[in-house]
């Protein structure tokens, strides 16, 4: 990527000189003919010296720029004969640059649109060759397109945002990226795990698909609690199956409680007067019962519970998060909706 870059910066210059070079000899030609036309500079040599250096600086120049225009064509054009032998994305990053995003979108749209189409073949070419050859990808495969819901290459979804990892050694390039995709279609969440080599330049067969796993709102929430380790499945579970909220743009397994709902101030109230309480002492759950919700942060003792606040006079669902550390002590709380978090106006910190 460096040194594609650094070549780009030479040959931008380059051309910038051949373009002075070009201006510069076109103005020495103009000079020279309009003086060669003046009858007072008749007999007198400058003039064909002013044509003569126009032509030696813009003459060759020219010459370069068109030379390097036929050639980007007959380039153009080879490359365009080469796409057309493509049978899949993979194909194309193996013999032309890509950056992440646009591989991530390329890749993402052309498996919808082979998964829309009911076309498996297509689909599978986009994984790593070593993917298509593992003992269980025929039947992961078989249980995608069993699973698959359809529809969704038709909305157009941007990929967003895209991690990319790269290892340099004098040529030896790994590239690899990965991201979440979440979208709703129909009113129904869905969220897909992508993740890809785009360049791997000893071990071409290495370069595809490495993960694409799709998977709505309750199938995501069970998901959360419970991951799975393959690289390719669709997870479609139904509301009967399992409970399950959108709080804050992230999945959840969701109970029902019998405690009362507060609104947003009578939390920020109650909460005000127990920081640092225990959040299991039977004083907080008598006011605000059994958390709806609750994940762990692994890395440390802290918890995240949810409590579902009554809802804003819209109907819009409204959410408190409230992080305990040392397991249980209530140490910070934010307002969350179904699609974020807020931290500029947390309830405590």
């Amino acid at each position: 990527m460096a040194f594609a870059s650094m070549i780009m910066a030479f040959l931008a210059i380059i051309i910038g000189i051949l373009l002075f070079m070009l201006v510069l000899g076109l103005i020495f030609l103009i000079v020279g003919v309009v003086k060669r036309r003046n009858p007072n500079n008749k007999g007198k040599k400058h003039p064909t010296v002013f044509i003569i250096i126009g032509s030696l600086l813009s003459l060759p120049a020219l010459a370069i720029i068109i030379m390097a225009l036929v050639a980007t064509l007959i380039s153009n054009n080879k490359t365009s004969i080469e796409r057309t032998q493509y049978e899949c994305v993979p194909d194309k990053w193996r013999s032309e640059y890509v950056n992440d995003n646009e591989a991530a979108q390329e890749v993402f749209s052309a498996l919808l649109k082979s998964a829309d189409e009911g076309d498996s073949e297509a689909f599978a070419k986009n994984f790593t060759p070593k993917l298509q050859n593992d003992k269980e990808f025929d039947d992961a495969l078989k249980d995608f397109f069993s699973s698959y819901p359809g529809g969704f290459s038709e909305h157009n979804i941007d990929v967003g945002l895209v991690g990319g990892e790269g290892s340099y050694n004098y040529g030896h390039n790994v590239l690899t990226a990965s991201t979440d995709i979440d979208f709703w279609i129909d009113g129904e969440w869905y969220t897909i795990s992508l993740a890809f080599c785009y360049e791997n330049t000893d071990n071409p067969d290495e370069v595809g698909v490495t993960e694409f796993i799709l998977r709505n709102l309750e199938a995501d929430a069970v998901f959360r609690d419970n991951c799975e380790d393959k690289y390719l499945a669709c997870n479609i579970m139904s509301s009967d199956e399992v409970s399950a909220r959108l709080i804050g743009g992230k999945s959840f397994l969701w109970t029902d409680t019998k405690g009362p709902k507060l609104t947003e101030d009578e939390m920020r109230m109650f909460l005000s007067d127990h920081n640092g309480c225990d959040i299991k002492s039977s004083e907080i759950i008598d006011v605000i019962g059994e958390p709806n919700a609750s994940s762990e942060a692994y890395a440390y003792d802290e918890y995240f519970y949810y409590y579902e606040l009554k809802p804003k006079s819209d109907g819009t669902p409204m959410y408190v998060c409230i992080r305990t550390e040392n397991f249980c002590r209530i140490r910070e709380a934010r307002v969350c909706d179904s699609d974020e978090e807020y931290y500029d106006n947390p309830i405590l910190e």
